[in-house]
């Protein structure tokens, strides 16, 4: 089996010459029968033959400078798929094989624009640090803190017969009028959002030249107040207070 090639047409009687010799160094290349399986040979340049290397052989230096460096892996090559399963005690990558984070109160994720390299996002943590920069991610206590505050808080309404508004504490006022006309009125409050207790009740009773009239309140449920009034009323406003 021969090890190396070079000029191998040599014949009896010939001259062992300078140009002879020189043509089997300048020729001399690597037998392509010099290697079983794990190596393939193509004009002299050694390659190694798909699957001639197994993992095995890979993983047994102990070495940990041998190992695969930050330089030998192309960016974004490791997807989340690879990442590590919190439920899995196998994972080939696992947290510990992660960039450590800098500091306590980030969060890994991007905010400029367009896709590219991951970036550490600050996490406000309280009220007295929360910022409107848009880097910046609230934290669930950040955000209780805010709601409860509730600074500079804009409530909404809804328009029609009747108005109500919400505050974050949960409480709920209602606002309206009805039709007067009759003894007895019934104020039905709007469903939009509706009421699981009602902690109060106002009304007033005028007639079209805004002269108020004495009005009582006969009956309060979570959706409706019956009020007791003069005939010659021809509106009747109310305000419920409750959640």
């Amino acid at each position: 089996m021969a090890k190396f090639t070079g000029k191998n047409d040599f014949a009896n009687g010939d001259a062992v010459t300078a140009a002879s010799l020189n043509q089997i160094t300048d020729n001399l290349e690597i037998g392509s029968d010099s290697f079983s399986g794990t190596f393939t040979v193509n004009s002299g340049v050694v390659s190694v033959t798909p699957g001639g290397i197994s993992r095995a052989d890979l993983e047994d230096s102990s070495d940990v400078n041998t190992g695969i460096n930050a330089a030998k892996i192309t960016d974004g090559a490791i997807t989340t798929d690879k990442l590590p399963d919190s439920t899995s005690t196998t994972d080939g990558v696992t947290y510990e094989k992660l960039q450590y984070v800098s500091a306590n109160n980030k969060l890994l994720g991007r905010t400029t624009s367009g896709s590219g390299v991951v970036e550490e996002l600050d996490i406000d943590t309280s009220l007295a640090v929360v910022s409107s920069d848009d880097d910046t991610i609230p934290s669930a206590k950040a955000v209780k803190d805010y709601v409860d505050a509730a600074p500079n808080f804009v409530p909404s309404s809804v328009e029609g017969d009747t108005d109500y508004v919400k505050l974050p504490n949960g409480l709920i006022f209602k606002m309206g009028s009805v039709a007067g006309g009759s003894a007895e009125t019934t104020i039905t409050f709007d469903s939009t959002l509706e009421f699981t207790t009602i902690y109060s009740v106002q009304v007033t009773a005028v007639d079209n030249s805004a002269t108020v009239y004495p009005v009582s309140i006969k009956s309060v449920s979570n959706t409706a107040a019956v009020v007791v009034c003069d005939t010659e009323v021809d509106s009747i406003y109310y305000t419920a207070i409750g959640r």
